[in-house]
């Protein structure tokens, strides 16, 4: 990932947990949360409530599938394009 978009994807999404619990809006989530939120849309939010390493595991990919929607899917670098001649022309 190029460093100014890791850098904003960094500011705009962040995965917490919460081991005692968590308050969202007005109501109370008992027992160990993990929290997938989106700084700049308050309407993207994720919560688990599964161990920490795997609740980490489903929201990064969740997190990986809203930035690709965001900002387009990876286009990897390009393969380099190599040919053998098998045959040559007179």
């Amino acid at each position: 990932m190029k460093v100014k978009l890791l850098k904003k994807v960094r500011q705009r999404y962040s995965i917490t947990h919460y081991p005692n619990g968590l308050y969202l809006d007005t109501e109370f989530y008992n027992g160990p949360q993990t929290l997938l939120e989106d700084n700049t849309n308050d309407w993207k939010v994720k919560m688990s409530s599964l161990p920490k390493e795997d609740a980490y595991k489903v929201l990064y990919t969740i997190m990986r599938n809203w930035i690709q929607k965001d900002y387009g899917p990876s286009k990897g670098r390009l393969k380099k394009l190599t040919a053998e001649n098998l045959w040559y022309k007179k």
